[in-house]
Parts: structure tokens; C-alpha cells; sequence
């Protein structure tokens, strides 16, 4: 995942030397873009929601992610989601 001047994220293949590709996953687990510094975040807060790029704010739950895996695939979902 990359994002664009737009700051909305999108999915394209791995390129692992492209920086524009790494993020980081904080202690207050944000997904964290590290070329901008901003965070991965859901706009309603919902399963089905836009994904944007925000300043990351460590009391914003819709960038709290977390992540669990199933045999071979690791899934990505917004913190809570009820």
C-alpha cells in the first residue's frame, strides 16, 4: 500500500525498495506511512469505511488497527469494529 498527493491510500504490488511503500506499526498501534508521517485512517470508523491518510493522533481510535492471521493470509481491521 502507497498513497498519493491526495493522501488516500491505495493498494498496488510490493516494490520493497520503494520507500514510498513502508510503514511502520507504533506502539499505540497506528499504521504510521513513513515517507509523510501520517496514519492510516478510517473515516467512519467502520469496517466499510474510506481509508485516508491523517496526522496521527494517539486518542483517535479510527487509526487504531490491529492484525490476525488465518492459516496463510494476516488480515488488517479498524480497532473494535462492532
Amino acid at each position: 500500500m502507497t498513497t498519493d498527493n491526495d493522501k488516500k491510500p491505495y493498494v498496488v504490488p510490493c516494490r520493497k525498495s520503494d520507500p514510498s511503500m513502508k510503514w511502520e506499526y507504533t506502539d499505540d498501534k497506528h499504521l504510521k506511512h513513513t515517507k509523510s508521517g501520517m496514519c492510516l485512517t478510517s473515516v467512519d470508523n467502520q469496517a466499510s469505511a474510506e481509508l485516508v491518510m491523517e496526522e496521527c493522533k494517539s486518542e483517535n481510535e479510527a487509526q487504531v488497527w490491529t492484525f490476525y492471521s488465518s492459516k496463510k493470509f494476516w488480515y488488517l481491521m479498524i480497532y473494535e469494529v462492532y
